[in-house]
């Protein structure tokens, strides 16, 4: 096979691949289809490509969708007031003397 159609035939494998992914995440949200792509190792170039948007947007929501992870991990737990409490056993100890 000559060069030319070995680049021919990879480039209509991307496509139908393209074309795929994007049918069956017809119905997710853009969000969902990076989280998705990305997990099955695309990169933002590539997920950008898929998904008909720029590779910055990608990076972008690819970064909020990491916050958003770790926030929930680490989300401390809160009162009625909505304002951050410490649990007593992460308080530091008083150091204030009883004359």
């Amino acid at each position: 096979m000559d060069k030319n159609f070995q680049q021919e035939v990879l480039r209509r494998l991307d496509t139908l691949i393209k074309l795929q992914t994007l049918s069956s995440m017809k119905d997710d949200t853009q969000s969902k289809k990076i989280d998705l792509l990305n997990g099955a190792g695309f990169g933002p170039k590539e997920i950008a490509d898929i998904i008909g948007t720029t590779s910055n947007s990608v990076s972008v929501a690819l970064h909020k969708l990491k916050n958003k992870g770790t926030k929930k991990e680490e989300k401390p737990s809160e009162n009625k007031s909505g304002q951050n409490r410490q649990d007593a056993s992460q308080l530091p100890e008083s150091r204030t003397e009883v004359n």
